[in-house]
């Protein structure tokens, strides 16, 4: 899955920026996640540990999840088995950065 369109969160009182809601598109993340869900991402969370985060790979945003291997390696994959998963490492000058952790993912329907 990927989210459409990064929305600028905007400020609460303390002056921090809040946690976005985005959309997401693609099957890629299901059955967890559809592609017609919102996430709540934790920006805060953008160290990598295992779990399911909103990344930057190449310029593009991308839902996936990580898990942390040995030698700073990081296995990307996503829940549907017709997307192989990939290694990225973190210290190899990629574009690859993790933006936040999904902690929420809303469902949608029309009445």
């Amino acid at each position: 899955n990927s989210p459409r369109s990064p929305n600028k969160a905007g400020r609460d009182r303390t002056g921090s920026r809040a946690d976005p809601i985005l959309p997401t598109a693609g099957e890629s993340m299901e059955p967890t996640i559809k592609a017609t869900e919102l996430l709540l991402v934790d920006r805060a969370s953008t160290r990598p540990a295992d779990g399911i985060y909103v990344l930057r790979l190449e310029g593009n945003l991308l839902v996936k999840r990580l898990q942390c291997l040995p030698g700073g390696q990081i296995k990307v994959s996503s829940d549907n088995p017709a997307y192989e998963p990939f290694i990225v490492r973190m210290d190899d000058g990629a574009d690859f950065a993790i933006l936040g952790r999904v902690v929420l993912a809303l469902g949608l329907r029309h009445l």
